[in-house]
């Protein structure tokens, strides 16, 4: 006497049977992205997105690779309206004077200052203009010092004890990799124009 197959072990053989025939079990799904890549897919995906390189640039900065966090803090910059947004440039004056590169962190910090809000209330609200006066009195001599306090009591609406505090990023960075073998700060990393 023959025995019938099960409804349901000949729909498992005839699965088993398509698999064979397209080639084998479905593909395996694509490991998942890293931050970085995301965001390079970001960058790639609307190259006049200014944000996506910002993010990128905070990524770099926290993982130690400073020149490819300044390239990235350029390309958001340079992709920004002129003296419009205050945080980026900052961001890019604080590395480059943690990085001992004092010439291009004044840059950034007088960009920042230069900034001029649609509403001049920013200047007291938006604290990026008094840690920009905070951080170029370091680098600038008593006569700019002078200005910057005056500015940072003044229209800043900073107050004189903030004014005596070093910035809190004030602690040097672990250079990179290629700077421990005797690199210069930045080198190799052209300056950002804006």
């Amino acid at each position: 006497m023959s025995r019938a197959t099960p409804p349901l072990l000949a729909c498992l053989g005839g699965v088993a049977l398509a698999l064979v025939a397209c080639g084998g079990p479905p593909p395996a799904p694509a490991p998942a992205q890293t931050d970085e890549q995301r965001l390079q897919g970001r960058v790639r995906d609307n190259s006049l997105d200014p944000w996506p390189h910002y993010e990128l640039a905070r990524l770099y900065e926290s993982q130690g690779q400073y020149g490819e966090a300044i390239r990235e803090y350029g390309q958001c910059i340079n992709l920004l309206p002129p003296r419009r947004h205050t945080r980026p440039v900052l961001d890019l004056g604080v590395l480059h004077q943690r990085l001992g590169n004092a010439a291009p962190a004044r840059r950034c910090y007088r960009e920042v200052l230069d900034t001029f809000p649609r509403d001049t209330r920013a200047f007291r609200q938006n604290q990026d203009y008094r840690v920009a006066a905070r951080s170029l009195r370091l680098l600038v001599d008593e006569r700019e010092q002078g200005e910057l306090r005056a500015r940072f009591l003044g229209e800043l609406g900073g107050r004189e004890p903030d004014w005596e505090l070093p910035p809190p990023w004030l602690a040097p960075l672990d250079p990179p990799p290629k700077q421990r073998e005797g690199a210069a700060p930045g080198a190799g990393v052209a300056p950002i124009t804006s």
